[in-house]
């Protein structure tokens, strides 16, 4: 569920001619993955299954990656692993929870294409339900992926204001005789 809202949204955002809510989305997308990676190396967490001890057996219900990871974070926090393989890297971030992040983002990038909207309330819900299970996230790496998400999106909206504040001044006519040129 995290992962073709990131292919779609652009190409639903390309071909419905929201090209700013794109750049919005684009910007605001990596200001909530740079904060939240930060963040969870300055505050590691161990999600709910690894500090409960309660692992679900895996023929009724499987935790997919956070399972497979959850035995690193432990050797990461006393030292013990020093070496990462950046492509084995999945389910180590517990606070703050980027799932949430992402269905926020997902969900506000989305919001004008009505067509999409039960789409997204369906999809993006029940990301946002399986999140604590599936997860291992506490209801707190929860709202804080929210209010980082909200950040994000203000900071995207505030940045893209600023940077194509130019672009959408029009430019005087220069050189032709006779073009009226507007007063600043």
């Amino acid at each position: 569920m995290i992962g073709w809202p990131v292919f779609g949204i652009p190409m639903v955002l390309g071909w419905t001619g929201r090209y700013h809510r794109l750049q919005q989305f684009t910007l605001a997308f990596a200001i909530a993955l740079i904060v939240t990676t930060v963040l969870s190396g300055l505050l590691p967490a161990i999600g709910t299954y690894a500090y409960f001890h309660l692992w679900p057996d895996p023929s009724v219900f499987s935790t997919g990656s956070y399972a497979t990871s959850a035995d690193s974070v432990p050797l990461l926090r006393d030292g013990t692993m020093r070496v990462l393989d950046i492509t084995q890297l999945v389910g180590i971030v517990t606070f703050p929870s980027f799932h949430t992040c992402a269905a926020v983002l997902y969900l506000w990038a989305f919001w004008p294409v009505r067509w999409m909207r039960p789409l997204l309330l369906a999809s993006n819900g029940m990301l946002l339900i399986a999140t604590p299970i599936g997860g291992g996230h506490y209801f707190i790496d929860m709202i804080a992926g929210a209010a980082i998400a909200v950040l994000a999106i203000a900071a995207a909206k505030w940045l893209a204001a600023r940077l194509t504040r130019d672009a959408d001044t029009p430019i005087a006519a220069v050189n032709i005789p006779g073009a009226a040129v507007p007063a600043e």
